[in-house]
């Protein structure tokens, strides 16, 4: 790819998200795609490309479009299982600390010593 593809790819790479599942499959697809359109195009600019293509944002926002909305909500939704799961889990531990040191010092039986039992122990 010559210069003016090298800087529309980069340009789209940094729009994509990290967290999109198939990210290096469009790139690919994105680098075929300008490749093909560089083949066809024997001398073009930057501008050129925006014209033809829609500007770097406009095309990640169509790739977007083709990955779904389902593959990205799942995605957040995993992500909002995962903190949730760790926050009940925090709370979880918080409690059985409280209620450990409460329930030990609630079993915890204070005898005092009595003569009778000292007494009978010794005869």
């Amino acid at each position: 790819m010559n210069g003016e593809c090298k800087k529309y790819y980069r340009n789209i790479k940094r729009l994509l998200p990290d967290t999109l599942k198939d990210r290096k499959l469009y790139l690919a697809h994105t680098r075929d795609m300008l490749e093909a359109y560089e083949a066809e195009h024997e001398a073009f600019s930057y501008d050129d490309l925006l014209a033809d293509l829609g500007c770097p944002k406009e095309f990640s926002d169509r790739q977007l479009l083709i990955v779904g909305a389902d593959s990205l909500r799942k995605s957040m939704t995993n992500k909002k299982i995962i903190f949730c799961s760790i926050i009940a889990a925090a709370l979880v531990l918080v409690g059985l600390i409280i209620f450990g040191v409460s329930d030990k010092e609630a079993n915890v039986v204070y005898r005092e010593p009595s003569s009778q039992v000292s007494s009978e122990v010794s005869k």
